[in-house]
């Protein structure tokens, strides 16, 4: 389930707000573009992603395998009751994000709005799996990507220091070998 509706899990649960969010259109208000509500709308991402997981997971599901192998959630929870009253809490709150940001307002009314959408599909969570903690963890799995990331500019940098390295010292013994070969030449005449 993609909050853009696709209810597909597999493309990574979008929920990005700001430019994600129902349609593909950018929204051009420059207060949205302000830092703070930037900010405010990634945690409000982070919540959105980590209540599914904990819808997912309280159901016996594994969200990395659903995620990975992009499975339709409503093939996977097709007679499942509370994942129907799920979704119909997950639309709603999507359809207030949407004409909140729709709006262009990014004060301290639309920060209003926003929390309550989330929080009413927070409330669903924590009535019906109360204390229940998911395995996949939304900031773990963002650091292993970034760490890998960071890994693997890191190694390509170090491949291309040696790389010219190995060039440079190659130069250098051509040099060696010409300068010997022009004092042999030099010494013999």
């Amino acid at each position: 389930m993609f909050v853009g509706f696709s209810k597909n899990i597999g493309g990574g649960f979008r929920i990005g707000i700001g430019t994600k969010i129902g349609s593909n259109k950018k929204i051009n208000n420059k207060e949205l573009q302000t830092r703070e509500f930037q900010d405010f709308l990634k945690q409000v991402e982070i919540d959105l992603k980590n209540s599914l997981m904990t819808f997912v997971e309280a159901n016996g599901e594994d969200y990395y395998k659903l995620l990975k192998d992009k499975v339709d959630l409503d093939d996977v929870f097709k007679d499942n009751k509370k994942y129907h009253i799920f979704i119909k809490i997950y639309s709603d709150a999507k359809y207030e994000i949407e004409k909140i940001l729709y709006s262009g307002d990014s004060g301290i009314v639309a920060k209003r709005g926003i929390t309550e959408a989330v929080f009413n599909i927070k409330r669903f969570i924590n009535e019906e799996y109360p204390n229940f903690k998911p395995k996949f963890n939304i900031k773990m799995y963002i650091h292993k990507i970034f760490t890998f990331i960071w890994k693997s500019i890191l190694v390509i940098f170090i491949l291309l220091l040696l790389t010219m390295f190995n060039i440079d010292s190659k130069n250098q013994d051509n040099k060696n070998t010409v300068k010997k070969e022009v004092v042999k030449w030099y010494n013999k005449s």
